[in-house]
């Protein structure tokens, strides 16, 4: 399937290394050129509307949009054909599925698609490093990140970068993620936090409480 993948134009080795990444995955990529603003994050929200809006353009059935610190978790390959076959199938019960996260509470199981893997709706999650839509919900993401970005212009008069950000604003909407993960991302500068970003133990943490919730359902 295809894949948009949000790269900055300065940071052409990103691009190059998920490009390896997904080597004979069967995934077809494009590269998309993510907006650079002096607020990183309304970058990215600016960029993922471009990005819908293309999808919309292109008549995508859905849409698939990575970021380039994507990290490959185990079996990836099994876990995304299995949830994607449910997600498809059943367009209308969500609106995002994100494929890992970190700060996740009070997550209630969706559905158990098989022994190994459940679909979750957190109360609350965050990472938009892999996150799929549906084309039922283009506009609707489109709207609800637009608000955001006025928002972010209206308290930016009042505090310098404000921290309104894509997997914020995706608790907003229906957003679904699965145990296992599909991916998490590699502890790299982040550039819309302007510091390096220590994402292993947050998602080792968030993941072992979804296992610990599968395990103790079945």
């Amino acid at each position: 399937m295809l894949a948009f993948v949000m790269n900055l134009e300065t940071r052409p080795e990103r691009w190059e290394k998920t490009q390896k990444l997904f080597l004979n995955s069967g995934m077809k990529l494009k590269r998309f050129i993510g907006k650079k603003l002096e607020n990183g994050y309304c970058g990215t929200l600016h960029s993922t509307i471009a990005i819908l809006k293309e999808a919309i353009k292109m008549d995508l059935d859905n849409v698939l949009i990575i970021e380039d610190d994507c990290k490959l978790g185990k079996n990836w390959k099994k876990v995304w054909k299995l949830v994607k076959k449910w997600l498809d199938a059943h367009p209308k019960e969500w609106d995002i599925y994100s494929g890992g996260g970190t700060t996740i509470l009070y997550p209630r199981e969706v559905v158990r698609i098989n022994d190994n893997i459940s679909l979750y709706d957190p109360f609350f999650s965050l990472a938009s490093h892999w996150i799929y839509i549906s084309k039922h919900n283009y506009q609707k993401i489109i709207d609800s990140y637009t608000n955001a970005l006025y928002w972010c212009t209206v308290v930016g008069k009042i505090l310098p970068n404000p921290c309104i950000t894509t997997d914020s604003c995706n608790n907003l909407l229906k957003t679904l993620v699965s145990y296992p993960f599909i991916a998490t991302q590699y502890e790299t500068k982040s550039d819309t936090a302007n510091c390096t970003r220590k994402h292993k133990k947050p998602f080792e943490k968030s993941e072992k409480y979804l296992k610990e919730l599968h395990e103790n359902s079945s």
